[in-house]
Parts: C-alpha cells; sequence; structure tokens
C-alpha cells in the first residue's frame, strides 16, 4: 500500500526490527526500537539518503523525537560475565578508536558472519573490520554508553549476548566514495544501537548490528 515509504512498489521486502522491551505484570510498558530502514529503502528500488531526504522534506527537517524515561525502578542490566564485558569493551574501542580495528578484531573467530544495517552480511576479520572502521571513521565520537548489557549461558548453546549503546559524534569525515553518510558537514548526529552475538571459545561466531541508517542520514543531510 501507499503510505510513508512512498507509492506501492509491490516489491518484496525483508528487513530486521529488535526491540529492547521492559515488562511487567506480563506486558510491555516500555520499549527501545531499532528498525533497518536502509534495507527497507533498498528493496523497495530507493536508497536510505533518497528516503532520508524525503522524510526530511515531507516532516520540515530533523525532529529528534523525546523519549519518555523509563519507569521508575527500572534498572538496566550491565552484565559482569566475561564474555559480555569484553565484546562490549571491544565495541566500545572501535567506536572510539577505529584505527585500532586490527588490534581489537581478534574477539571475533576467523570465519565470523555478521549481518549488518540494509540487510548487508559479512564474513572474516577483514569485511568485519571494514564495515566498522566504515562507520566509525566517519564520526568523531564523543560519547559512547552501553546502556544495557546481557549474557545468557546454557550447556546447550553457544552463548548469547545482547546490547544496546547509544553514541554521540560528529559527521568530521567524508564517506567512502562519497557514498556513506556523504561529504563531513560537522553536524552532531546521535545513533542507537543494538547488537546481538554468539560467543563461543571466548570468540564472536555470529554478530547482528541493528542501527536506523536513515536516521542517521536524515541528522547529516
Amino acid at each position: 500500500g501507499d503510505g510513508s515509504f512512498g507509492a506501492a512498489s509491490g516489491r518484496r521486502v525483508h528487513a530486521r526490527t529488535i526491540a529492547d522491551c521492559v515488562c511487567k505484570d506480563n506486558r510491555i510498558i516500555h520499549e527501545w526500537l531499532v528498525r533497518d530502514h536502509a534495507a527497507i529503502a533498498y528493496a523497495i528500488g530507493s536508497t536510505p539518503r533518497a528516503l532520508a531526504a524525503r522524510w526530511l522534506s515531507e516532516r520540515g527537517g530533523w525532529h529528534k523525537p523525546v523519549a519518555g524515561a523509563a519507569p521508575v525502578g527500572y534498572v538496566s542490566e550491565i552484565s559482569a560475565a566475561p564474555a559480555a564485558t569484553n565484546y562490549a569493551a571491544a565495541i566500545q574501542r572501535l567506536a572510539t578508536h577505529p584505527r585500532d580495528a586490527f588490534d581489537v578484531i581478534d574477539i571475533y573467530d576467523e570465519a565470523v558472519h555478521q549481518i549488518a544495517p540494509g540487510e548487508t552480511h559479512h564474513y572474516g576479520h577483514a569485511e568485519l573490520s571494514a564495515f566498522w572502521v566504515a562507520l566509525f571513521s566517519v564520526f568523531g565520537m564523543s560519547h559512547f554508553q552501553v546502556e544495557h548489557l546481557a549474557e545468557n549461558s546454557s550447556t546447550d548453546r553457544s552463548t548469547r549476548v545482547a546490547m544496546r549503546w547509544r553514541a554521540v559524534a560528529k559527521h568530521t569525515a567524508n564517506g567512502e566514495n562519497g557514498q556513506r553518510f556523504g561529504a563531513a558537514t560537522g553536524r552532531t548526529v546521535e545513533i542507537m544501537g543494538i547488537n546481538h552475538v554468539e560467543i563461543s571459545g571466548g570468540k564472536v561466531l555470529r554478530e547482528w548490528v541493528l542501527i536506523d541508517e536513515v536516521a542517521l542520514w536524515m541528522q547529516v543531510l
């Protein structure tokens, strides 16, 4: 149907969403949600930049939604388990010192599989480090915070870690070939990401990363 994504295209869409929820009495009462709008843009024959420009035009510019506070008494878990803390530390170092990627990337298995924004897939150390460096070298970080970090371990499968993070940064460098977020604007952006990983033998085997790249384009255009 026609709507915020434009006229109906009839194309097949496959996009992921991760919701980090607070539940009470078997009901969701608060939620942090990241949707892969970049994947939707590509699926309907557009691009994240074009979709962002359309929404900026329709909405009269970028207006950051002001989220309500988390429920009284709720405290986000920050796991102290080694697998969780090591992973969180690696992502924080990648974000704040992307040139150290080749020192940090060893936390990943050599055959790691990553599913990233835009429904893209990366395999192995070289492709994974290229993804993180391309993202974090464009934005100069002034603040990076892990807001929620949880580990789930059992004897029948790999250890699972979920992390929600938020960063405040400036768009200080040109994107690769002018495509990844374009020419530097110096504008301040906010990034909220949710990562899920499976870890075995101390190495990340699979990683799912969700960042709304359309929201990022809306902040830099």
